[in-house]
């Protein structure tokens, strides 16, 4: 089967969300936490690696994409509410959306197939 077209835009997203998540990782080691730092290179890490899944309609990047998703609005969702007067909501509630439609796109039974095979 061939790779569906937001698949396709998936994998750039998330090759895209990796890189700079492994950027910024770096970063906040030097910055400001060791700890919080390396969580965002092994998540950077862990999104470049379902990218390329993805990319190869791979189940595990299938899986493994939804998860990472589905942590990363749990996680807005706490950060959020725990610091709501010092974020702008728009910060928080675009890249909600955007895994939320994530989520739903690949859960849509034609994509779901083409990761099957």
């Amino acid at each position: 089967m061939q790779r569906p077209t937001g698949v396709s835009v998936v994998s750039v997203l998330l090759w895209i969300s990796g890189v700079v998540n492994v950027i910024s990782g770096f970063g906040i080691m030097s910055s400001i936490s060791t700890g919080w730092g390396l969580l965002q290179v092994a998540i950077g890490a862990a999104a470049i690696a379902f990218g390329i899944g993805c990319w190869q309609l791979k189940a595990w990047a299938w899986a493994g994409t939804i998860g990472l998703m589905g942590l990363n609005i749990v996680s807005m969702l706490i950060v959020w509410m725990r610091f709501r007067e010092q974020i702008v909501g728009g910060r928080v509630i675009a890249p909600l959306i955007i895994n939320a439609v994530v989520i739903f796109y690949l859960l849509q039974p034609n994509v779901k197939a083409a990761f099957e095979q």
